[in-house]
């Protein structure tokens, strides 16, 4: 099973543990600091690149929206340049409300792995167009 499959069933199985009795309703992913460690329910993931143990914040942001690990640099694509789909993706196509709320700026390497497809993480111009592309609600 490839490992992007294995995350969002993971995903599932947490909300459905959460949320035994009910249809699950909203899924919320944040990303912090250690302070979120404090929360009831945590998931980890290992984030390194699949070119570099120490790993930067697209390939990690890459790992945490979809599952694969990438080149460090690149945003939302295989290290062989293909497209990922990402969590986010996956659940506007489902037919999901979507959202990013950021500390940063939203075409910052970390949110926009949600959104972009980039080779790059300095395209800051095609990174805001992918965000405009990426029809997410809010």
């Amino acid at each position: 099973m490839k490992l992007r499959h294995i995350f969002l069933l993971g995903l599932i199985l947490l909300s459905s543990v959460i949320n035994a009795q009910q249809k699950v309703k909203n899924v919320i992913f944040m990303i912090g600091d250690l302070t979120l460690l404090q929360f009831p329910y945590v998931g980890l993931q290992k984030t390194n690149s699949s070119n570099n143990d120490i790993t930067d914040s697209a390939a990690a942001g890459t790992a945490l929206s979809s599952g694969v690990k990438t080149k460090n640099g690149m945003l939302g694509l295989t290290p062989d340049s293909v497209k990922t789909i990402s969590i986010m993706e996956l659940a506007k196509k489902n037919g999901f409300l979507t959202g990013i709320t950021v500390t940063c700026s939203v075409t910052h390497a970390t949110p926009a792995a949600y959104y972009a497809h980039q080779p790059h993480r300095e395209m800051h111009e095609e990174i805001a167009s992918d965000l405009l592309l990426s029809n997410i609600n809010v």
